[in-house]
């Protein structure tokens, strides 16, 4: 037999014993560290459970702490009882004290703080903030299948008169709030009722933001302000709004900030914003606003949402984007914003001060529909009301594409200063009997007819102008509509959620489109896509 030496020649190569026992050691001391990498990724607790006093309550009953232990910074951190990242911190029962965040978690691997079936904060009047996410990042909190934050008793006239922030999160980033019902912070139903400053209490709360903020699938409704994001120094920030409905407040949305060149993100769709009038007071104190924006450079889109309800008599707009002179605040006409597939429905008998939609920076409008309430007689039924007024930048032309949409019931349809028009064309137009405006003023220059503004502008060469327009309540269109079949395509555009209307319905790939935000006088919600990678298992 031979023996192998410490150099020996087997099949052309060359083999060192002393090489092999360096390659084993160095492979076990590779396999402990990256076992203890791999402990210490995971050494966060993967679920702790929060109930009210401590004890067991619904399905937490395992490693069960109270809030004050949730509170408590030396509960936070990479020790395995601790809270960290991929934590899942499950609510049970009610809570009448606030949860305040003491880390956060990692991106892809955020610590969510998740409403268990019954969970909810619940006070008569809590003063302050029930979530407190202040200074944390890559958090979610989830609402689960019925998680509710709410007052019992503070509002006009229930005893009580304080100040409550449901869920803040100042300083913090890649934020998620979804699936709650935010409910009853602050009932308002008398005019003689104008206590507190309404912007300092909301639905949820955040200034300097940055990374991503996400809220969806949320219910919030009788506050002042719901949703309050001041964006200041941190440029490229996303916020996504989508899926919630917001009702009985004086703000649904207020995106502000103190810069001109403020650069973000804002995805705003498929939300619904109503009723405002419970907000109106005597003297005046609170202007209603579905959407208010007072801030720098950003790209927005806004889609699928609807706008509606009465907005009482204290009102400025559904959507109210604001220049101030002096540049203090205000929207930077370079920065750019789509609206699509929206839908404005005016209360009767409930003038707007400024327009469906008032906008001052460069803008473009596809298939959008306005519906004015002609039964008022008022002067104040305008669709959109175009950088009226004067503010910082109101010496720099705005731009405004204006196609394929629908304006019914109005007395004015567009009024505006300083704008120049790009594509113009494709839409429908009704106006209301009652009032005396122009039809469209733009440019100081007024158009009672349709051919009068063609011939001022040069535009709009496919565009209608009938007595009605064929629209129900909703803003859609009923068979025999002059807004069918009415429009052009716009694929061409690349805007993917575009190629449906406001319900899903598939607009042609070919062919005249309707006008507006519904295609066709039957479009109805398209169903759900079937569920994906299912496995039958058989027993």
């Amino acid at each position: 037999m031979r023996v192998l030496n410490q150099n020996t020649t087997i099949c052309s190569f060359k083999i060192s014993l002393g090489n092999i026992q360096r390659l084993i050691l160095a492979g076990l001391v590779a396999l402990v560290f990256s076992c203890l990498a791999a402990t210490g990724a995971s050494a966060q607790a993967s679920n702790v459970y929060i109930t009210p006093d401590g004890g067991g309550n619904g399905v937490c009953t395992n490693n069960v702490h109270s809030p004050s232990w949730f509170n408590n910074s030396g509960n936070w951190g990479s020790g395995a009882s601790q809270i960290g990242a991929g934590t899942i911190v499950h609510l049970c029962g009610t809570f009448g004290t606030n949860l305040t965040a003491q880390g956060g978690g990692q991106i892809n691997n955020p610590i969510t703080i998740l409403f268990e079936s019954g969970a909810k904060f619940s006070t008569p009047a809590f003063v302050g903030c029930y979530i407190v996410l202040d200074n944390q990042s890559n958090i979610v909190v989830d609402g689960g299948a019925g998680g509710i934050i709410e007052n019992t008793a503070n509002g006009s006239h229930l005893g009580n008169k304080v100040y409550t922030d449901a869920i803040r999160a100042i300083g913090s980033s890649n934020i998620e709030v979804k699936n709650l019902r935010i409910q009853n912070l602050y009932v308002h139903n008398d005019v003689a009722d104008d206590t507190l400053d309404g912007s300092t209490f909301n639905c949820f709360l955040s200034t300097h933001p940055g990374g991503t903020i996400s809220i969806h699938d949320n219910v919030m409704h009788d506050m002042n302000w719901c949703l309050k994001i001041g964006l200041f120094s941190n440029p490229g920030t996303v916020i996504s709004i989508y899926r919630n409905e917001i009702y009985n407040m004086d703000h649904g949305l207020a995106l502000f900030g103190d810069t001109f060149d403020q650069s973000y993100t804002l995805n705003f769709h498929d939300n619904w914003i109503h009723d405002f009038a419970n907000w109106d007071t005597t003297s005046n104190s609170y202007h209603h606003d579905g959407i208010h924006m007072y801030t720098g450079d950003g790209v927005r889109t806004f889609y699928n949402n609807k706008f509606s309800g009465s907005m009482g008599h204290n009102n400025t707009s559904y959507v109210f984007e604001e220049i101030v002179q002096g540049g203090t605040k205000g929207s930077n006409p370079g920065s750019s914003q789509v609206w699509y597939n929206n839908v404005w429905i005016q209360a009767p008998n409930n003038n707007i001060s400024n327009a469906l939609a008032f906008i001052t920076g460069n803008a473009a409008f596809y298939n959008n529909t306005f519906v004015c309430a002609d039964s008022n007689g008022g002067d104040n039924q305008e669709g959109l009301r175009y950088n009226f007024g004067t503010g910082y930048y109101n010496s720099v032309p705005r731009h405004l594409t204006f196609e394929n949409n629908v304006m019914s019931g109005c007395v004015t349809f567009l009024e505006g200063v300083n704008t120049i028009l790009d594509g113009f064309n494709f839409n429908v137009y009704s106006a209301a009997t009652a009032g005396g405006q122009h039809k469209w003023s733009f440019n100081s220059t007024p158009s009672d007819s349709l051919s009068a503004w063609q011939s001022s502008t040069g535009k709009e060469a496919n565009s209608l102008y009938t007595n009605s327009s064929g629209l129900d309540g909703t803003g859609m269109p009923q068979p025999g509509s002059s807004a069918l079949q009415a429009g052009t395509s716009l694929l061409n555009l690349g805007l993917n959620a575009l190629a449906r209307d406001i319900h899903g319905v598939v607009r042609p790939t070919s062919g005249a489109w309707t006008a507006g935000a519904f295609e066709s006088a039957s479009s109805v919600a398209a169903a759900p896509n079937p569920p994906s990678g299912l496995k039958a298992t058989v027993n």
